[in-house]
């Protein structure tokens, strides 16, 4: 067969962002989201190539407790024949050599018999929404602030809480590139009861103590301009969450598996994380 797997490179993003429509038969580009994953500290990401043309790619990035996975797509012409096996294998392998215990990812219903031959279990499944009417703008919200750079390490202090480990590095690189587009709440004390990052395409990160402050911090969101109708990706664990964003005009448009490998990542809180930064990130 000629199988090659190397990691993948800046140079490959854009063989990389045509496997991953191929995959998923999506017409919407990755590259720019594949450009900033590939500059995240402690990650792993892998290209595989047939005869040396790029057919599959996956990645991770480790966050000390648990490494979160995704992207993991092989072209059609590639498919049950041992690409996706070689690729989970080797990233596998990255996460045991670093000392990542747990693996997490949200798997398609085609993906996760796949994962569950390499021991992961099913928990609960990651429902992502899209804008299909647009609200009203309304008065702006009450108590929700840009979040500037000095409040960073009061958002990644709070979102360690939620998330189950710490990532400065994804809240530091989204705050560079979504200038004007983060938000922040706080209680009445002043410690931070909130935080959202809208991307051009999606809501997320999203951590919130409370579905009230979710809610302000989704009105701040609403009145930003997106390239597209935005997206959301919230765990079914946070049923406010998602009762929050059908209020506001968001559809279902389908669910993932939430799967782990390893001790279960019980210090998460998906009943809080009220949009993820993808299916890739967590």
């Amino acid at each position: 067969m000629g199988l090659e797997i190397r990691p993948l490179t800046p140079a490959d993003l854009d063989a990389a962002d045509a496997i991953y429509q191929s995959a998923y038969r999506s017409g919407e580009s990755r590259k720019a989201e594949m450009r900033r994953y590939l500059a995240l500290p402690s990650s792993c990401w892998l290209l595989a190539l047939v005869r040396g043309e790029p057919i599959g790619m996956v990645g991770a990035v480790s966050y000390g407790p648990f490494a979160s996975l995704g992207l993991m797509g092989v072209r059609p012409e590639g498919q049950r024949k041992g690409v996706g096996r070689a690729l989970m294998t080797r990233v596998l392998e990255w996460a045991d050599e670093t000392g990542t215990p747990t693996v997490i990812l949200d798997a398609t219903e085609e993906g996760a018999p796949l994962y569950a031959s390499y021991g992961f279990v099913a928990g609960d499944r990651a429902m992502l929404y899209r804008l299909e009417e647009t609200p009203a703008a309304g008065e702006p919200p009450a108590n929700v602030w840009p979040l500037e750079w000095d409040a960073l390490t009061a958002a990644v202090e709070f979102d360690a809480r939620y998330f189950g480990a710490e990532r400065e590095a994804v809240l530091r690189l989204l705050l560079e590139e979504l200038p004007g587009r983060a938000y922040a709440c706080y209680a009445e004390d002043g410690a931070m009861a909130g935080f959202l990052m809208a991307q051009r395409r999606r809501l997320g990160p999203w951590v919130a103590r409370r579905a009230a402050e979710a809610e302000e911090l989704l009105r701040a969101a609403m009145r930003l301009p997106f390239a597209a109708p935005p997206t959301v990706i919230i765990p079914e664990a946070n049923a406010a969450g998602r009762a929050l964003v059908s209020r506001h005009g968001f559809h279902l448009v389908r669910s993932c598996v939430h799967m782990w490998r390893g001790p279960s990542p019980v210090s998460r809180r998906r009943d809080s994380i009220y949009g993820q930064e993808s299916f890739a990130l967590g």
